[in-house]
């Protein structure tokens, strides 16, 4: 449910930035960071997901995350600058960097293998579900009742979920004391940001400009110093040696590519609905209901193909989809 509640934000907000924009008074770039920086933090601090899990009670980490959301929930409601808004999505973006590795983690530790491609298929439709309804529900909240209630009514959900959580999940396994691997963790964020704030400034100046290149190199620069280091240490966060596999990285590879063209148009199309077509934010946020709720009825025979049949066929079966 905290996962769900996290990634239901994140794509309910896409359908409100023309709205936003107007009330805030910030230009395209600018409002485009309550999605960009969201997804930057929570990708940050899946990069300590391992060290967390290792480090912490699963408990603990659970009662961390929701004060978090709800913090960030709170700070979003009573929002009057583009600052505090931002704030609030940052800070909720740690939050849901914290319960969606924590779900899978009691999901490969806890099932059997298997039955692990199905449980994992229950996990990506709770994760899925949120963009199926997301930018839909943003656009109906914020067409009827102003895009505050979007964070209104999820407080209610995420309250329920913090009691569910804090009384149910148990810890199977003891907590060690590994090396935060502190130089690592900062190549990493480094590389990220730099990445980020390159594409930012592709879309404000293009893709010619001195700024995105410079700051585009700089950070696959510090991808690379990364690799370097995290070959010369004991307890990497990220162990890179997984990359010599190359049945895994082909896997890795066009799964961050789907996710990549997922993601990327639940934040192109509503936006493009609204500033290019002219529609309202209602209209806009239907526009992909119909692809995402047929991918909700299609996960779980996916998860079962996976069991029955190995990766191959459901890999090459999405991809085969993506491009038509």
């Amino acid at each position: 449910m905290m996962s769900f509640c996290g990634v239901l934000l994140e794509t309910s907000m896409n359908v409100t930035f023309p709205t936003l924009m107007k009330q805030l008074g910030v230009s395209v770039s600018s409002i485009q960071w309550i999605t960009s920086g969201y997804l930057l933090i929570a990708a940050l601090v899946m990069a300590l997901a391992s060290y967390i899990h290792k480090r912490f009670k699963l408990k603990n980490i659970y009662t961390v995350s929701v004060i978090l959301f709800i913090l960030g929930l709170l700070l979003c409601v009573f929002a009057t600058s583009f600052p505090v808004l931002l704030t609030g999505r940052l800070i909720g973006g740690i939050a849901t960097g914290l319960t969606t590795p924590l779900m899978f983690s009691i999901i490969n530790h806890e099932i059997p293998i298997q039955k692990l491609g199905s449980y994992t298929a229950i996990g990506a439709i709770i994760i899925s579900m949120a963009p199926t309804i997301g930018p839909t529900y943003g656009g109906l909240v914020s067409y009827y009742f102003g895009w505050r209630l979007i964070f209104w009514i999820v407080l209610p959900v995420s309250l329920i979920a913090a009691v569910i959580g804090i009384l149910n999940i148990e810890q199977h396994r003891d907590t060690l004391r590994p090396k935060l691997d502190i130089l690592g963790f900062a190549w990493i964020a480094a590389a990220f940001i730099l990445i980020a704030l390159a594409f930012n400034e592709a879309s404000t100046h293009g893709w010619a400009s001195t700024g995105f290149w410079l700051m585009l190199v700089i950070g696959l620069l510090a991808v690379g110093l990364y690799a370097w280091h995290a070959t010369h240490t004991k307890s990497p966060l990220i162990n890179v040696k997984i990359f010599t596999y190359q049945p895994f990285v082909f896997s890795f590879l066009a799964y961050a590519l789907c996710q990549l063209i997922n993601l990327g148009m639940s934040f192109l199309l509503p936006n493009f609905g609204q500033l290019v077509l002219g529609t309202n934010a209602l209209l806009a946020g239907f526009l992909l209901l119909p692809g995402s709720v047929l991918r909700i009825f299609i996960m779980p025979w996916g998860g079962n193909l996976l069991d029955r049949k190995g990766p191959s066929l459901p890999i090459l079966t999405g991809i085969g989809c993506i491009l038509i």
